[in-house]
């Protein structure tokens, strides 16, 4: 019930109630925490102040951490610097040779999204079912993740919603058999000017060949105004959906009813989304939770296959590491120097 004052809290950080607060809103290049001088409560504060710098290459944020000239870099993907399955990952994350004596440097931390490929149900080749099913057998998850540096998911929802259970990524071999006509089109949009997305494409067409599918490449220099203007134009969308906050219900109904267009689905998948809205509390998350997991293993309007993350890498003389799975990887309050 705090009234909002005009002009009340322009151009001053916002307040905090934690064990540090913030200096002043970023100024395009630095943001500053500091000690909350109001703060009295249980957690850790051992810093004075910790400093985040914005806007330096990834490559030289990695180097400069590497030779200890800063303490610290989190990256979003998709860059590839700091993925899961790249070199840092190996040297320095969980599993690695440093985290088993005690020196774990390094976290990939999935956000609240989920990329995908959307099949259009709404052309004649993908408005089977069991085409689709096929389809989401036939694609290299694991390749398509690697290509934007994303953690691989078989999953329709991402890791921070509510009721969430992780469930293994089938890594097992599967014979693919050809499944329509030989030389059948799929067209295929993809954003110009995008090395990442044309090799992406590369690993579709390579996947969906064995099922007689043939992948044509339309170059665009506007996914969503194409989404909205001709949205049946096109068979396979490479594309993806997030949220602020962890309801599975309004997750699925962003994705599927928003982000991909209504007339690339069934009604059979419409009807049982805009149903959760009649449900609260727990049943609604229990119910979205048990409809994303048909959805991706029966009616697969969409294939998932990757989680965005930040990946996080800290110098040897960051200490009190804490490590989470919200925002950087890291408890900051509990960070001390080693």
């Amino acid at each position: 019930d705090t009234p909002i004052v005009e002009g009340g809290l322009q151009d001053l950080a916002p307040p905090g109630a934690g064990p540090y607060t913030m200096l002043r809103f970023f100024n395009g290049e630095y943001t500053i925490l500091k000690r909350n001088p109001n703060y009295h409560g249980p957690r850790p504060h051992a810093l004075d102040a910790i400093a985040f710098r914005e806007g330096i290459d990834d490559e030289t944020a990695v180097g400069r951490v590497e030779r200890q000239k800063m303490d610290g870099v989190t990256l979003e993907s998709p860059s590839t610097v700091l993925a899961p399955s790249g070199a840092v990952a190996q040297r320095w994350g969980p599993g690695s040779s440093a985290s088993r004596r005690g020196d774990q440097r390094y976290l990939a931390t999935p956000l609240r999204q989920v990329r995908y490929l959307a099949l259009n149900a709404g052309r004649p080749l993908f408005r089977s079912a069991r085409v689709r099913r096929a389809v989401a057998r036939a694609l290299d998850r694991s390749a398509l993740a690697e290509q934007y540096g994303l953690i691989p998911t078989a999953q329709l929802l991402p890791p921070g919603v509510r009721s969430y259970r992780p469930t293994s990524l089938e890594r097992t071999a599967r014979r693919i058999s050809r499944i329509v006509p030989a030389g059948t089109v799929a067209k295929m949009i993809v954003q110009s000017g995008c090395l990442q997305c044309h090799q992406l494409a590369a690993i579709v067409t390579a996947s969906l060949a064995p099922l007689g599918i043939q992948v044509h490449e339309r170059d665009v220099g506007d996914q969503g105004t194409l989404l909205r203007t001709a949205p049946n134009s096109f068979d396979l969308l490479d594309w993806g959906t997030g949220l602020q906050y962890p309801d599975p219900a309004s997750f699925l109904r962003n994705a599927l009813l928003h982000d991909v267009p209504r007339s690339w689905l069934s009604p059979s998948i419409i009807a049982p989304i805009e149903a959760l809205d009649r449900l609260g509390g727990t049943p609604r998350d229990q119910a979205a939770i048990r409809l994303a997991r048909r959805l991706a293993t029966r009616d697969v309007p969409i294939v998932a296959y990757g989680l965005p993350m930040t990946g996080t890498l800290v110098a040897p003389r960051l200490g009190c590491l804490i490590w989470t799975q919200d925002d950087t990887g890291i408890d900051l309050a509990s960070l001390c120097l080693g």
